[in-house]
Parts: structure tokens; sequence; C-alpha cells
């Protein structure tokens, strides 16, 4: 009985493997590498594992030895996974479903042609959902979605590891000129860049901005850029150089609705104010305009980074108060919502 109450409750993700990856975790080394994994499960993953390991919790990934006791399954989705999920509960552990991505809605309903997932993903898809002991979802959006199938749905944030972007670390000009654009993201979405390409365009040739593109591949823009590759050990630092934040982000369908703020967000707990696009989890960081702005329009972006580019107090004091926004947001705080999640489906 002692030994039973004194043993580190065993939490195991299920997360999509590459075969390098793979490979190191038959060999015994560690998997936990984000420049080796997808963004999210870096995000949602391997930052929260970190501060769970500190605590009553024994983290693996992709084994079934030990039996979990909490499974969760992160980008997988598939056939293979609803059986695995029905051989775990059949032994006793707990199973969450981490939705990062709007797989609500199949493809053929998605305009524009882009967005949604086929039939067949979102059928599995939704009998995981069904069968799961707590779905988490990346947005208050799809934890909407997500509680129509199944009513343990709880909007659980991306979050920032304040151990690795810590703006403390870093020092730069308070009034460099001319000052620094950042975006950052998967490659085939700085496309989106370009939607206001001609604002961009006019102030680069005035002199006053300069625009840094920080991803995996360097991505062709219709503006001159600054590209530098993404690595995780470097992210930080580059962020901490930029002035503004700019996420112009297409907003048609529900695939749209369902993104997750962390890409202002992680400027954001550096202390640098956004301006970006009307994605609903930003108006939870941006919706009072104080610690940046949201755009609906080509007028608004004009206005707004033509203010914060001009007004050097006003884009200071909005960086200031992007970090205090951002402090209920960062992993400790993540995970301290996941512990207690955990310790609501382990009652049940």
């Amino acid at each position: 009985m002692t030994e039973s109450l004194n043993r580190k409750i065993r939490v195991t993700w299920f997360i999509p493997e590459q075969i390098h990856i793979k490979i190191r975790r038959l060999l015994g080394l560690s998997v936990i590498n984000p420049n080796l994994v997808l963004p999210s499960v870096w995000i949602r993953g391997f930052q929260v594992a970190r501060y769970l390991e500190k605590l009553t919790y024994q983290i693996c990934f992709n084994t079934l030895d030990p039996l979990p006791d909490i499974a969760i399954f992160l980008r997988r989705y598939g056939p293979d996974d609803f059986q695995l999920m029905q051989r775990l509960k059949q032994a006793g552990t707990k199973t969450i479903v981490d939705v990062v991505a709007n797989y609500f809605q199949t493809r053929e309903s998605a305009p524009e042609g882009y967005g949604g997932a086929s039939r067949y993903l979102v059928h599995n898809f939704l009998k995981l959902l069904e069968m799961a002991d707590q779905v988490w979802a990346v947005s208050p959006y799809l934890r909407e979605q997500a509680v129509q199938v199944n009513s343990e749905s709880y909007f659980v944030s991306d979050s920032v590891d304040p151990a690795h972007f810590d703006p403390n670390r870093f020092s730069k000009s308070k009034y460099s000129s001319p000052l620094r654009l950042g975006w950052s993201g998967v490659t085939e979405k700085a496309s989106e860049l370009n939607e206001i390409s001609p604002i961009l365009e006019d102030l680069i040739r005035l002199n006053k901005i300069r625009v840094l593109v920080i991803t995996r591949r360097r991505p062709e823009l219709r503006f001159d850029f600054a590209y530098q590759h993404w690595d995780h050990d470097t992210f930080p630092e580059l962020i901490s150089q930029c002035d503004i934040c700019v996420a112009p982000r297409r907003v048609i369908n529900e695939y749209d609705l369902g993104h997750s703020h962390f890409k202002i967000g992680v400027f954001m707990s550096m202390g640098v104010p956004a301006i970006a696009g009307p994605v609903p989890s930003y108006s939870l960081l941006l919706d009072d305009g104080q610690a940046g702005a949201i755009c609906h329009s080509m007028d608004d972006w004009y206005l707004y980074l033509n203010h914060f580019i001009e007004d050097d107090t006003a884009r200071l004091l909005a960086g200031g108060i992007a970090r205090e926004k951002m402090i209920s947001y960062l992993t400790p705080s993540i995970a301290k919502q996941v512990t207690d999640l955990f310790q609501k489906i382990l009652a049940n």
C-alpha cells in the first residue's frame, strides 16, 4: 500500500515519430529535442513534460513499458491509435486526446481549397474523442467544437517556457533604427506576409523598418527581408532583437479559427508587442489594444504599424504589457492546469 502511494504517476505521450527519433528511443537516447519534432509536439509535449518531471510524474514517450496511468495522444489520430486507446483503457489507463488543429471539418467543406482534413481522418479523430476520458484543445474555439463530442473537453493553452524564453538574458537598443519587424512560423505560412506586402515595401523603402523571417526554410516573399533558420537554441535571442511582431493570418474558414496564440505569444513573452490578424485566440492577448493590435483590414495594418513605428513610448509600453499578459500562459502555469486535470481524471 505504501509503495503504491509513493509511486510516481506514469504519464506517456504518444506522438508522431520519424525514423531517426524512433532509433534514438530504441537505443535509450533522449528523444526530447525540439529541433527534430513538429512544433506542437515541442510546445505541448516536451515543454510541459520537463515541469511535470519535477513533480510526482514519470514521463515517457511512445512506450507501453511501463504501462501508463495516463496516456496523451498528441497528433496521433489514426485507426491504429484508436485500437491502442482501446487496449490502454481495457488495462485501466486514463486517456487524453490533445487537439491542436481543426480536424472537425472535412477538406471538402473548406473554402478556398485549404484547411480541413480528409473524411477518413475526421472519422477516426471523432471516434478517438468520443472514447477519451478527457479532450484538451489548443484554443477556446476548438474547445467549443470538442465539447459537442465529449463533455470532458478543456482549453489547455500553448505555453512559453520562461526558463528558455527569458528576456533578461539579452539586451538591445531601445531606439534602434530602422525598427525590426519579426515573424516566425511554418515556412508555408510565411506567404501570409504577402497580404501586407504593399505596406511593408513602402516602410522598407523609407528606411523605417527591416523584416526578419525566422523559419526552417527560406520562403519566397514579395519584399526584401532578412532570413534566419529556426533553431530552438537561438530562437529567443532572435526574437529579443525584434521591435514588433507581425502576424497576418487569413480567417476565412473554421480551420483558421482554431489557431492557438503561440505565434504572437512567444514574441510577447520576450517583451515584443504584436500586430496580428483576427484569429480568435489572439484576442485573449490583444483585444484591449494595450499590448499591440488586431487588424481587420489593410487600413488597420497601415494605422497600427505606423503608430508603433513612430511612437517609441507607446511601443515600449506595449512591450512591457505584453510580458505581463503572457504570465498566465507561461509553462509553469499551464503545467499547473495540467496537473489539476490529471487529478480530476484519476479521481473519476
